[in-house]
């Protein structure tokens, strides 16, 4: 199928091969019409059963297609990526807020076979092939302070990115550029075990900036020292001067506070962290350095490389695999982070600076890519020299390893524990908190 060869915005510093590369990036990117079709006549057909199951039950809703797909700006992913689903957000407005706990009822009449998924407010998904169709409750609200949940103000976004695109049909593919350049940095998505930027921060940004070019020009430029914030109010909801000190401070911790043209008292980049946006810039001054295709896409942790350091260093060197209960998405990637990082904590006890990579599949299972030099010493603080029977035990346990030191006994003993009797051990005295923390399961495989 024939489709119109998308134009990119022109820049002074760009050159006749950076236009190219952003050319050829965004032809791969933008979905093919044929697909456009697919996915919108399914999600039609969902909303026709969900209008059908509403009369019937007697309930007063009115559903909408948001996020990309109804903004014009969905990514195709290339066909052997990972996790290749494309997600499809349906809302449904309900009048009511008692309304919503209907929402159950209207989907099992719809006939579609569905997966509840918990959150601040519970939602289903109706996967159809590589389609994962997101059906959302939202509140029927005629002003964004009115909204109760962050998904009441999905209708407004929706709109004023519309608004934003009819004004100026190239931002379209300029926010595609900018979506695909995130996900190969790693920052796109605004979940706790990511805290980067979400589908709608990057519409906005790019909104501000009108190119993709200009957009990372100004990151790279933003070398948030001393606290360095950068202020974006694309509408002028407040003065200057009194952003800072008229928006809730709890807000206010992210690099960029981009101000919600929807909504002035949110900060739409709120979850952004200091770490995910250092990540973003340098990647951002590494494209306008040596612009490449590749830092389009996202790259898996390289096992090969880390051994080869690990071996340099003359360093042990795991791939542990770790798995939980928790719901797949924000819940599961969340915890799968945390507990990896307390892992990595917890082996300071047996190397020195260990060093830990982790990677999530979006599912309910992670990897842990740890690197340390073992600690072959360990030294044991004793009994006062004061407390004679204490000293005895001691000494009878440590033997010609016990020396004094500082007024009370101390011994020195060798460590010699591999990977794998480490995290045996780590298994052993952390059952309990692993069980809290909804980890299923945990093996070491390299």
């Amino acid at each position: 199928m024939s489709r119109k060869k998308p134009q990119i915005a022109r820049s002074r510093a760009s050159g006749k091969t950076l236009r190219s590369i952003l050319q050829s990036k965004l032809s791969e990117a933008k979905p093919y019409e044929r697909d456009i079709n697919k996915i919108n006549s399914g999600a039609r057909d969902i909303i026709n059963k969900i209008n059908n199951s509403a009369r019937k039950l007697r309930v007063k809703l009115s559903p909408f297609i948001g996020g990309s797909l109804a903004k014009g700006t969905l990514v195709r992913r290339k066909p052997n990526e990972e996790a290749n689903e494309i997600d499809i957000d349906i809302f449904i407005r309900f009048n009511r807020e008692e309304d919503i706990d209907k929402f159950r009822s209207v989907m099992k009449a719809t006939g579609e076979k569905f997966k509840v998924v918990h959150g601040s407010r519970d939602y289903v998904q109706i996967k159809k092939g590589s389609l994962i169709f997101e059906i959302i409750p939202v509140l029927k609200i005629s002003a964004p302070k009115q909204a109760r949940n962050i998904t009441d103000l999905s209708y407004f976004h929706v709109n004023y990115v519309l608004k934003a695109l009819k004004k100026n049909r190239k931002l379209a593919d300029e926010i595609i550029l900018a979506k695909s350049f995130c996900h190969g940095a790693g920052c796109y998505g605004a979940e706790s075990y990511i805290r980067g930027f979400s589908g709608y921060a990057l519409e906005l940004l790019i909104i501000e900036y009108k190119t993709f070019l200009s957009f990372i020009k100004a990151i790279a430029r933003l070398k948030n020292e001393a606290g360095q914030k950068l202020v974006i109010d694309i509408e002028k909801h407040y003065k200057r001067e009194n952003v800072l000190r008229e928006i809730n401070e709890a807000k206010l911790s992210s690099p960029i506070i981009l101000i919600d043209p929807t909504f002035k008292e949110r900060n739409a980049l709120a979850a952004l962290s200091q770490e995910t946006f250092m990540r973003f810039r340098q990647h951002c001054i590494k494209f306008l350095k040596s612009p490449s295709l590749k830092l389009f896409e996202h790259e898996s942790v390289d096992v090969e490389k880390l051994k080869r350091k690990a071996q340099k260093k003359k360093q042990d060197f795991a791939i542990i695999e770790i798995t939980t209960s928790r719901q797949a998405g924000d819940i599961a990637g969340t915890k799968l982070l945390k507990f990896a990082k307390l892992f990595n904590e917890e082996m300071k006890r047996c190397y020195n600076k260990p060093e830990m990579h982790f990677e999530y599949d979006e599912r309910q299972k992670g990897k842990i890519y740890f690197s340390g030099k073992r600690i072959r010493e360990k030294i044991i603080r004793g009994p006062p020299l004061n407390k004679a029977e204490d000293m005895i035990r001691f000494r009878k346990k440590y033997g010609a390893a016990v020396y004094e030191h500082g007024g009370r006994l101390m011994a020195k003993i060798k460590v010699n524990n591999d990977p794998i009797t480490v995290i045996g051990q780590f298994k052993k005295m952390n059952g309990k908190r692993m069980k809290e923390m909804g980890i299923t399961w945990m093996e070491i495989r390299g």
